[in-house]
């Protein structure tokens, strides 16, 4: 595994069990009203595994703070975020005006719990390191590629698409990384 792959896997690990439920933090299920215009798009399996957890501020990998330190170019602020999706919880974070919640937002990050639920952890955070060391840039790493392309589809209206269906032809088809 790549070295900042197995950081980030720590990392991963680390904020999943920080925010999860058993945390004593409350961690939502989609309420039917966010669920049903995403309904056609995702598999139920995907939308009964998302969990929903407000928080007021996201804290990134201590490779990414370390990198800023030493004034190196960071295409990721955690700090900026509006929501994350770390396997199956989703962080909505607090913008200064109330929690972000759109229906594109949670969207997007149901597109990467997908993506957990097909790659698994580890491969999902080798592909993501391995695409941002590769691009360079946060909107060109290949799973956030993918996540803006049907996140952009779902905002124009177009007739849903089986989310799940697509990942598992264009994820599967790639050789998995090292």
């Amino acid at each position: 595994m790549l070295p900042l792959a197995a950081l980030g896997r720590r990392w991963l690990d680390a904020e999943i069990e920080r925010l999860e439920p058993s945390s004593g933090r409350l961690a939502d299920v989609l309420t039917p009203r966010e669920r049903a215009p995403l309904e056609p798009w995702f598999e139920p399996a995907t939308l009964e595994r998302a969990r929903l957890v407000a928080i007021h501020r996201l804290r990134g990998p201590r490779p990414l703070r370390w990198a800023r330190a030493l004034r190196l170019p960071v295409d990721l602020d955690f700090a900026r975020a509006s929501g994350v999706a770390l396997d199956h919880l989703i962080a909505l974070t607090d913008q200064g005006g109330g929690f972000a919640c759109s229906p594109a937002l949670i969207f997007h990050e149901l597109v990467h719990v997908a993506q957990f639920r097909l790659l698994g952890r580890r491969d999902f955070v080798r592909r993501y390191v391995r695409g941002w060391l590769d691009s360079g840039a946060y909107a060109r790493i290949p799973l956030e590629a993918q996540a803006f392309a049907l996140e952009a589809a779902f905002r124009r209206g177009e007739p849903p698409q089986a989310v799940e269906a697509r990942l598992r032809a264009e994820l599967l088809a790639q050789p998995r990384t090292r």
